[in-house]
């Protein structure tokens, strides 16, 4: 009986352990889920500190002369940032830093919603280029590659946009762009020349920006978007924020030589 008794237990003691592993791994391959849950969740306009129940501390903070004030939060295998004014988030972004971190953003457009995932899809898939703007800008070791567009009433009249930053690295986007092209260059995307399809192909998107409704990015001397900064601060997580607290080399050759 003992013996019954021993055998028994051993299999519970097992069963117990397989469970727990199981239950473990799942946990592990779900924490994907929960972290897109809580980054789509999240939305400019909000209070910082319900940002800051969601995504914690954040790591740096910064203030311009004109009182808007920067978060920037480090999640697992993402980079946020939060801009305010007087409590309230005015602009909020996300960058992935891992081909395997892949949320998915809605842009509302109309009776229907444009979607991209950060770390697969690309900025020709996008759309919107009837009337979209683009910055391409190469700094001194670091640069973005942007599209953006005013929502209106139809995008809850936000700005939004999206591209790739070199925050989190990201150098490989280089390989479709010809590096001597340009400094800095803003346009509409309609006016886009052909050569440039290649590259927009294979830029696959890391970085997603909105603001707060009726918070533009629209110049008012005309129609396109201001996709470089907002009050002082890059549009985007900080390439240098970053830097200093990565492990990644910095890189050997500069970018280019205007912006920061």
């Amino acid at each position: 009986m003992a013996a019954v008794v021993g055998i028994v237990g051993g299999l519970i003691v097992i069963l117990s352990s397989t469970i727990t592993v199981v239950g473990w791994a799942g946990d592990q391959l779900r924490w994907r889920e929960r972290e897109y849950s809580k980054l789509t969740s999240l939305k400019a306009g909000f209070d910082v500190r319900y940002f800051e129940d969601k995504l914690g501390r954040p790591v740096f903070v910064r203030r311009s002369p004109g009182g808007h004030v920067e978060y920037t939060y480090r999640g697992h295998d993402y980079w946020a940032q939060a801009i305010a004014r007087g409590g309230a988030v005015e602009l909020y972004s996300v960058t992935s830093c891992d081909p395997g971190f892949q949320p998915t953003f809605d842009i509302p457009s109309g009776s229907s919603h444009v979607s991209l995932t950060l770390k697969k899809t690309s900025l020709a898939e996008v759309g919107f280029d009837d009337y979209g703007t683009y910055e391409y800008l190469l700094g001194a070791n670091t640069y973005h590659f942007y599209d953006g567009i005013y929502g209106a009433l139809p995008g809850h009249y936000k700005s939004y946009v999206w591209g790739v930053s070199s925050t989190c690295g990201n150098l490989d986007v280089f390989s479709a762009f010809d590096t001597d092209r340009l400094d800095r260059d803003r346009g509409s995307i309609a006016d886009l020349p052909s050569s440039m399809a290649s590259f927009r192909s294979e830029a696959t998107i890391n970085t997603f920006v909105e603001t707060a409704p009726f918070v533009t990015l629209l110049e008012s001397t005309r129609l396109e978007l201001d996709l470089g900064t907002f009050h002082q601060f890059q549009l985007g997580p900080s390439t240098v924020l970053w830097r200093s607290v990565s492990p990644e080399p910095f890189p050997d050759e500069p970018l280019g030589e205007a912006g920061d």
